[in-house]
Order: structure tokens, then C-alpha cells, then sequence
């Protein structure tokens, strides 16, 4: 593979389960099953073989808080249902989803330095590795029912082919892969792959600089709900369908995010 490596930019943002930006979950923790019941973890870029872990990043602090509140956007089919529902006068829509205030327990912004890059990225959109992910895995999209390997493949739902991606990419040396954000540019992800089985480093040398609980009245956190179109009620940390603007929470009632 080559002609579509990338150089991670020098500062990096994650937001993680307690302080540590850069630890990597253990093996314990990878519960999704796959079709033969294999544990593995079930995102995107995670290796299907458990060789090694996958570190998310993303190229600014709002484009973190995109990423790991991406899956609280009201659900469309909900959303269409509101059409049919008659209210009485004072009713209000009902909560799409009640977020447990635990939920924002020990969670940190974290802002990680690239040290040194032994070996780039992989840009997955690169049209150049499109047609060699449709040469090598052109079978196992078939087998998936994949109409295609294009673009919309590269980041589709199928977790089985863009971990087969993933493995490919590792597997050839490179330090990780880099795509666009789910809300598309100008925010970018960076994902990191450790060197391999349980060796706690990456291709890429990174250093967590800084590590913040994150309160409710952080102004990427609040822009990154408006831009998912999720609202908080910041008393009773109730989602509801129809997004609000969201002011600024009390100082003195900012739970840890």
C-alpha cells in the first residue's frame, strides 16, 4: 500500500473514561461477538483478529465530543413517527432517550501531543486504496451483500469489512488510519494502532498533555449537542427529540461529562 499516507497533525483530542487519554481497553472489555463468536471490540477500525487496539482521536476538541456523543442523535424513524402523534393542548413530546446523569461520570477532554511518526496514516478515502480494498476484500464484500466498495463502504455500517480494512492497513505497517468526521469535514479522525498484542504503543509516539473533567457548560460540548441536534435538560440531563438552544449550565450544578 502507498500513495494515500497521511501525517497526523501535531495535536490531537480524544475524550476518554477517566484521565488516562491514551490508555487502551483491555481485552476483557471487548464483548461484541462476531458471526463465527468471536469476542472482539465492535468499532469501526478494531482488529477483527484481536492482534491489537485501536485509539480514536480527532483533529480538534469539538470534533472529540462529535465522535463519542454521535450515537444520541434522535433516531430518524422516531423522529418521522412524531408526524402521526396528536397532542393536547400543554403536551409535550415525549423524551426520545433519558440520559442517566452517570453517564457524564469520569469523563475527560483530553489534548495529546504526536511526539514522532515512525510510520503515516492511511487516508480511507483515498480513491487509490478504494480500489485496492474492492481487489483485496472484493469477496468478503460480496459475501457481506455489498453492492459496492466505494466511498460510502469505507464508512458504512458494516463493522466485519472496515475491520477487514483495518487489519489489511495494519498488517502493511502503517500507524493507523484517518477519515473525515460523522458530520463530514472540516473536522478528521485519527485512529492510532498498537504495535501489537497487549504492547501499550503505537506506530505513532503520543503524549497526553491534558486531561480535563468535562462539565456541562463546555462550549465544545454544547456545540457539538447543537450540531448532532440533541438537547439536554441540564436539571434532569433528559434528550429529548426536538433540539433546543442550549444556554450555558449553571457553574454551580456543572456535573462531570
Amino acid at each position: 500500500m502507498s500513495g494515500y499516507a497521511r501525517t497526523a497533525p501535531d495535536e490531537l483530542h480524544r475524550i476518554s473514561f477517566g484521565p488516562n487519554g491514551i490508555a487502551l481497553r483491555s481485552w476483557q472489555a471487548a464483548l461484541t461477538e462476531d458471526r463465527i463468536g468471536n469476542k472482539t471490540f465492535g468499532h469501526r477500525w478494531d482488529d477483527p483478529q484481536r492482534e491489537f487496539r485501536s485509539l480514536y482521536t480527532a483533529s480538534s476538541s469539538l470534533g472529540a465530543f462529535i465522535e463519542t456523543l454521535q450515537d444520541l442523535r434522535p433516531n430518524l424513524a422516531f423522529l418521522a413517527s412524531l408526524n402521526d402523534l396528536e397532542l393536547e393542548p400543554g403536551d409535550e413530546l415525549p423524551p426520545y432517550e433519558k440520559l442517566d446523569a452517570a453517564y457524564f461520570d469520569n469523563l475527560y477532554a483530553c489534548e495529546i501531543v504526536v511526539e514522532t511518526q515512525q510510520a503515516p496514516f492511511v487516508d480511507v478515502l483515498d480513491m487509490t486504496l478504494i480500489a485496492v480494498a474492492r481487489d483485496h476484500l472484493g469477496d468478503l464484500a460480496t459475501r457481506l451483500g455489498m453492492r459496492a466498495v466505494d466511498a460510502s463502504a469505507m464508512l458504512g455500517p458494516d463493522r466485519e469489512f472496515t475491520q477487514a480494512i483495518a487489519r489489511e492497513i495494519w498488517l502493511s505497517g502503517y500507524a493507523g488510519v484517518t477519515a473525515p468526521s460523522v458530520l463530514g469535514y472540516p473536522h478528521t479522525n485519527w485512529t492510532a494502532f498498537e504495535t501489537g498484542f497487549q504492547t501499550n504503543s503505537f506506530r505513532t509516539e503520543l503524549t497526553l498533555v491534558k486531561a480535563l473533567p468535562v462539565t456541562l457548560d463546555h462550549p465544545d460540548l454544547i456545540d457539538a449537542l447543537n450540531a448532532l441536534h440533541v438537547s439536554i435538560d441540564r436539571n434532569t440531563l433528559l434528550l429529548r427529540a426536538n433540539p433546543v438552544e442550549l444556554a450555558p449550565a449553571d457553574k454551580s450544578n456543572s456535573d462531570q461529562a
